[in-house]
């Protein structure tokens, strides 16, 4: 069916302004993004085809909506070749609409929203959202009736935080501390690229494949590629959780949980957890578990960058092995380098294209000043990471390490993630 010109403009017109509002609105997108999902599934069920296609979690920025709109009317002439399902009168929204297939139909006065999907090479299209601009008539009534609300909340809290001002001003607080907690700004930048901590990191994650955690008797192999780290002679190493083959192990979000164990203490056996797993069922007499000491407090280490780092990857363990979560979400892979996003590996096969659009993003986003650093600060080291995981994408990791010069020891660990630099969906929705 043909539009004329005149109609088609006028509706890229409107669809432009609910774009606009949606990205000025986020929690609006994010409500049309989760009302999507029964609607997914009510077609899903009709067709007895339980796969159904998923909405877009990405919002293309306004700004950029038009000129994705032309690339993609010049892909569309390649993929009509193949399957007439695609139209030059749908308009992409989301960021990647290659492997996030959501679009605006242009072709109807409502304007709805349609998702795209394949299955075994069947490609096939689901509404999502009836009539774009009904839905967005809506949201901006409910927006005009929930203002006036807002307006005095905002009145009566900004009444409360000049009273609190004042009160400030005229009593300091003493308990604040020197030592700002979530303070990284003042680190960016910092510190240069020291290529020794790769190949710590390397050789670190290749002997994690040759490690037991069922048949150990205890852990202490962690510690064979980080020989800055001396582990006090009366601990060893061990797992505290029970292992994910036993009867008594129920937690699917397990993960390892690194401790010192006193080696005169006997090694917990599974039935020990028997109680703590399963409160309502009657298993044999369990020992007490012993108590939960950090590996850290019995871990001394000079102050230098490659100690400080080996420290890092070994409270980074439990995102290497010892992962019992089905869709082993918080596994992570390390990027310390340009070359290392290219041994990213396939999870999940109906991602492919995404997989591939993500290596190639991340690769135009990568810069030398990526790759890993350690700066020393006084008693504090400052650490800069980056790794990649399946329920985000490309993130870096901060680390603030506090070091006590006294003991030689880590008394501290802030960790902060960032926001994903280049964004990647495994293709599984909760």
């Amino acid at each position: 069916m043909e539009i004329d010109k005149e109609t088609l403009d006028s509706r890229i017109q409107q669809a432009s302004d609910c774009v606009k509002f949606l990205n000025e609105h986020q929690e609006v997108w994010l409500r049309l993004h989760d009302s999507s999902y029964s609607l997914l599934v009510v077609h899903a069920k009709r067709g007895k085809d339980y796969c159904f296609p998923s909405f877009s979690k990405s919002l293309i920025p306004y700004t950029k909506l038009l000129q994705q709109y032309q690339e993609y009317k010049h892909d569309v002439k390649v993929w009509n070749a193949g399957n007439p399902v695609y139209s030059e009168y749908w308009l992409p929204i989301s960021t990647n609409y290659v492997a996030e297939e959501t679009y605006i139909d242009l072709s109807s006065a409502k304007l709805p929203i349609l998702v795209a999907s394949w299955k075994l090479n069947e490609h096939y299209v689901k509404t999502a959202c009836p009539s774009l601009l009904k839905f967005i008539k809506a949201e901006k009534k409910k927006n005009r009736q929930i203002m006036p609300t807002l307006k005095r909340m905002k009145s009566f809290w900004n009444m409360f935080a000049k009273f609190f001002k004042r009160a400030k001003e005229e009593k300091p607080d003493r308990s604040a501390k020197d030592d700002n907690n979530d303070n990284f700004a003042k680190y960016k930048g910092l510190g240069k690229h020291n290529p020794r901590l790769i190949d710590a990191c390397n050789r670190f994650c290749g002997s994690l494949s040759k490690i037991s955690l069922k048949n150990s008797p205890n852990l202490n192999a962690l510690l064979t590629e980080l020989p800055d780290l001396n582990l006090d002679e009366m601990y060893v190493l061990d797992n505290y959780n029970p292992q994910p083959d036993s009867p008594y192990f129920r937690d699917i979000g397990q993960h390892l949980r690194l401790y010192a164990r006193l080696k005169s203490v006997e090694k917990p056996c599974d039935v020990d957890f028997a109680m703590w797993y399963n409160r309502d069922k009657k298993y044999p007499e369990a020992k007490p578990l012993p108590e939960f000491e950090s590996p850290f407090k019995h871990i001394t280490l000079p102050f230098t960058e490659e100690a400080i780092w080996q420290a890092y990857l070994l409270k980074q363990t439990k995102h290497k092995i010892g992962m019992w979560w089905h869709g082993l979400y918080k596994y992570r892979v390390f990027i310390n380098q340009i070359e290392d996003i290219d041994h990213l590996t396939q999870l999940f096969e109906a991602n492919y294209n995404e997989l591939n659009h993500f290596k190639s993003e991340a690769k135009a986003n990568w810069s030398e000043s990526m790759s890993p650093v350690v700066f020393l600060d006084d008693d504090k080291a400052y650490i800069s990471h980056y790794w990649f995981d399946y329920w985000y994408g490309l993130r870096q990791v901060e680390c603030l390490v506090k070091y006590n010069p006294h003991s030689h020891t880590i008394t501290d660990f802030q960790i902060k993630e960032s926001e994903a630099i280049v964004r990647f969906h495994c293709g599984i929705m909760f």
